[in-house]
Protein backbone atom coordinates (compact mmCIF):
# COMPACT_ATOMS: atom_id res chain seq x y z
CA UNK A 1 0.00 0.00 0.00
CA UNK A 2 0.71 3.68 -0.42
CA UNK A 3 2.17 5.70 2.52
CA UNK A 4 -0.57 8.32 3.81
CA UNK A 5 -0.72 11.54 1.61
CA UNK A 6 0.69 13.49 4.82
CA UNK A 7 3.62 11.73 4.86
CA UNK A 8 4.43 12.27 1.37
CA UNK A 9 4.60 15.71 1.75
CA UNK A 10 6.13 15.78 5.04
CA UNK A 11 9.27 14.10 3.17
CA UNK A 12 9.22 16.14 -0.12
CA UNK A 13 9.30 19.61 1.98
CA UNK A 14 11.94 17.88 4.13
CA UNK A 15 13.90 17.12 0.98
CA UNK A 16 12.92 20.64 -0.42
CA UNK A 17 14.75 22.55 2.45
CA UNK A 18 17.28 20.78 2.25
CA UNK A 19 17.77 21.33 -1.30
CA UNK A 20 17.37 24.54 -0.29
CA UNK A 21 19.95 24.55 2.50
CA UNK A 22 22.62 23.22 0.37
CA UNK A 23 22.18 25.65 -2.22
CA UNK A 24 22.42 28.44 -0.13
CA UNK A 25 25.47 26.69 1.89
CA UNK A 26 27.30 26.18 -1.85
CA UNK A 27 26.49 29.77 -2.83
CA UNK A 28 27.83 31.14 0.26
CA UNK A 29 30.79 28.48 0.26
CA UNK A 30 34.54 29.90 -1.34
CA UNK A 31 35.66 26.49 -1.58
CA UNK A 32 33.56 23.12 -1.87
CA UNK A 33 31.25 21.85 0.89
CA UNK A 34 32.94 18.01 1.00
CA UNK A 35 30.78 15.52 2.54
CA UNK A 36 31.89 12.25 3.85
CA UNK A 37 29.72 9.21 3.97
CA UNK A 38 31.49 6.14 5.85
CA UNK A 39 29.66 2.59 5.74
CA UNK A 40 27.89 3.27 2.29
CA UNK A 41 26.39 -0.62 2.40
CA UNK A 42 24.62 0.23 5.37
CA UNK A 43 22.93 3.23 4.33
CA UNK A 44 19.19 3.69 4.31
CA UNK A 45 16.95 4.61 1.46
CA UNK A 46 15.69 8.08 2.76
CA UNK A 47 18.94 9.24 2.65
CA UNK A 48 20.20 7.48 -0.75
CA UNK A 49 17.23 9.31 -2.11
CA UNK A 50 18.22 12.68 -0.51
CA UNK A 51 21.86 11.73 -2.03
CA UNK A 52 20.58 10.94 -5.38
CA UNK A 53 18.68 14.33 -5.44
CA UNK A 54 21.59 16.44 -4.65
CA UNK A 55 23.37 14.74 -7.33
CA UNK A 56 21.18 15.35 -9.39
CA UNK A 57 21.00 19.45 -9.13
CA UNK A 58 24.85 19.15 -7.92
CA UNK A 59 25.20 21.54 -11.49
CA UNK A 60 24.31 25.02 -9.24
CA UNK A 61 26.27 23.03 -6.13
CA UNK A 62 30.18 23.36 -5.52
CA UNK A 63 29.43 20.43 -3.63
CA UNK A 64 31.66 16.68 -3.78
CA UNK A 65 30.51 13.84 -2.16
CA UNK A 66 32.48 11.12 -1.08
CA UNK A 67 31.12 7.66 0.04
CA UNK A 68 33.13 4.43 1.40
CA UNK A 69 32.20 0.72 2.09
CA UNK A 70 34.61 -2.13 2.93
CA UNK A 71 32.45 -4.09 -0.07
CA UNK A 72 32.49 -2.75 -3.43
CA UNK A 73 29.81 -5.04 -4.65
CA UNK A 74 27.63 -3.88 -2.51
CA UNK A 75 27.66 -0.38 -3.96
CA UNK A 76 27.30 -1.36 -7.05
CA UNK A 77 24.37 -3.10 -6.21
CA UNK A 78 22.36 0.18 -4.77
CA UNK A 79 20.09 2.07 -6.58
CA UNK A 80 22.94 5.04 -5.97
CA UNK A 81 24.49 3.21 -9.51
CA UNK A 82 22.24 1.82 -11.59
CA UNK A 83 21.92 4.20 -14.08
CA UNK A 84 19.37 6.80 -12.09
CA UNK A 85 21.90 9.33 -12.39
CA UNK A 86 24.68 10.06 -15.40
CA UNK A 87 27.79 8.30 -14.63
CA UNK A 88 29.86 11.54 -15.44
CA UNK A 89 29.36 12.58 -12.30
CA UNK A 90 31.10 9.75 -10.32
CA UNK A 91 34.77 8.67 -10.09
CA UNK A 92 35.28 5.11 -8.42
CA UNK A 93 38.47 4.42 -6.84
CA UNK A 94 39.91 1.17 -5.18
CA UNK A 95 41.66 1.12 -2.28
CA UNK A 96 44.47 -1.84 -1.65
CA UNK A 97 45.37 -2.86 1.83
CA UNK A 98 48.48 -1.04 3.26
CA UNK A 99 52.15 -2.09 2.93
CA UNK A 100 54.18 -3.11 5.88
CA UNK A 101 56.06 0.42 5.62
CA UNK A 102 52.40 2.29 5.36
CA UNK A 103 51.38 -0.24 8.06
CA UNK A 104 53.91 0.92 10.17
CA UNK A 105 53.15 4.42 9.69
CA UNK A 106 49.51 4.17 10.78
CA UNK A 107 50.59 2.51 13.81
CA UNK A 108 52.83 5.19 14.93
CA UNK A 109 50.77 7.61 14.40
CA UNK A 110 48.04 5.98 16.74
CA UNK A 111 50.49 5.74 19.20
CA UNK A 112 51.49 9.62 18.99
CA UNK A 113 54.98 9.13 16.96
CA UNK A 114 56.13 6.38 19.23
CA UNK A 115 57.69 3.45 17.41
CA UNK A 116 56.89 -0.19 18.79
CA UNK A 117 59.90 -3.01 18.06
CA UNK A 118 60.12 -4.30 14.92
CA UNK A 119 58.42 -7.86 16.16
CA UNK A 120 55.60 -5.95 16.96
CA UNK A 121 55.04 -4.17 13.63
CA UNK A 122 55.24 -7.90 11.62
CA UNK A 123 52.95 -9.33 14.44
CA UNK A 124 49.83 -6.69 13.37
CA UNK A 125 50.91 -6.43 10.17
CA UNK A 126 50.52 -10.74 9.44
CA UNK A 127 47.33 -10.58 11.28
CA UNK A 128 45.78 -7.56 9.57
CA UNK A 129 46.59 -8.10 6.42
CA UNK A 130 47.49 -4.22 6.03
CA UNK A 131 43.57 -3.07 6.56
CA UNK A 132 43.56 -0.28 8.26
CA UNK A 133 40.49 -0.16 9.84
CA UNK A 134 41.66 -3.84 11.36
CA UNK A 135 45.19 -2.44 12.13
CA UNK A 136 43.64 0.79 14.26
CA UNK A 137 40.74 -1.69 16.00
CA UNK A 138 43.55 -4.38 16.89
CA UNK A 139 46.01 -1.29 18.14
CA UNK A 140 42.89 -0.45 20.22
CA UNK A 141 42.86 -3.79 21.15
CA UNK A 142 46.37 -4.28 22.37
CA UNK A 143 45.86 -0.65 25.13
CA UNK A 144 42.58 -2.46 26.28
CA UNK A 145 44.43 -5.73 27.39
CA UNK A 146 47.41 -3.87 29.04
CA UNK A 147 49.51 -5.56 26.21
CA UNK A 148 50.56 -1.79 24.52
CA UNK A 149 50.26 1.14 27.45
CA UNK A 150 51.12 4.31 28.22
CA UNK A 151 53.84 5.57 31.47
CA UNK A 152 56.25 8.12 32.21
CA UNK A 153 54.96 9.99 29.29
CA UNK A 154 55.85 7.24 26.87
CA UNK A 155 53.99 4.45 24.75
CA UNK A 156 55.67 0.97 26.58
CA UNK A 157 55.08 -2.46 24.79
CA UNK A 158 54.71 -6.02 26.12
CA UNK A 159 55.71 -9.23 24.16
CA UNK A 160 53.18 -10.85 22.65
CA UNK A 161 52.24 -13.63 19.78
CA UNK A 162 49.60 -13.59 16.85
CA UNK A 163 47.73 -15.75 18.40
CA UNK A 164 47.06 -12.79 21.03
CA UNK A 165 45.31 -10.98 18.60
CA UNK A 166 41.70 -11.12 17.47
CA UNK A 167 41.29 -13.41 14.11
CA UNK A 168 38.75 -10.68 12.61
CA UNK A 169 36.87 -7.66 12.76
CA UNK A 170 33.59 -9.35 13.97
CA UNK A 171 35.43 -11.03 17.22
CA UNK A 172 36.71 -7.33 17.97
CA UNK A 173 33.07 -5.98 18.39
CA UNK A 174 32.06 -9.26 19.78
CA UNK A 175 34.23 -8.30 22.52
CA UNK A 176 32.94 -5.13 22.73
CA UNK A 177 29.42 -6.04 22.74
CA UNK A 178 30.31 -8.40 25.80
CA UNK A 179 31.28 -5.50 27.60
CA UNK A 180 28.12 -4.16 27.41
CA UNK A 181 25.74 -3.59 30.23
CA UNK A 182 21.91 -5.54 30.40
CA UNK A 183 20.33 -1.98 29.21
CA UNK A 184 22.35 -1.68 25.69
CA UNK A 185 22.68 -5.33 24.93
CA UNK A 186 18.48 -5.72 24.78
CA UNK A 187 18.48 -2.52 22.84
CA UNK A 188 20.30 -3.75 20.32
CA UNK A 189 19.17 -7.24 20.47
CA UNK A 190 15.48 -5.42 19.84
CA UNK A 191 16.81 -3.55 16.90
CA UNK A 192 18.65 -6.20 15.34
CA UNK A 193 15.07 -7.92 15.19
CA UNK A 194 13.80 -5.12 12.71
CA UNK A 195 16.23 -5.61 10.59
CA UNK A 196 18.51 -3.11 7.94
CA UNK A 197 15.04 -0.44 7.92
CA UNK A 198 14.45 0.85 11.10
Amino acid sequence: SSPPLGRVMRKRDIFRALIGLLRELSAKSTSKIVFALDNFEWIDEATLEIIKISVKNNTNFRILMASASADARIIERSLFLKNEIDKDYFEKIELNNFSLNDSKKMISSILEGEEPPEKIYSIIFEATLGNPFFIEETVRFLINKGLVYFKDALWKFKAFEKSSLPLSLEEIEKEKLAKEDANVKSILSNASLLGEHF
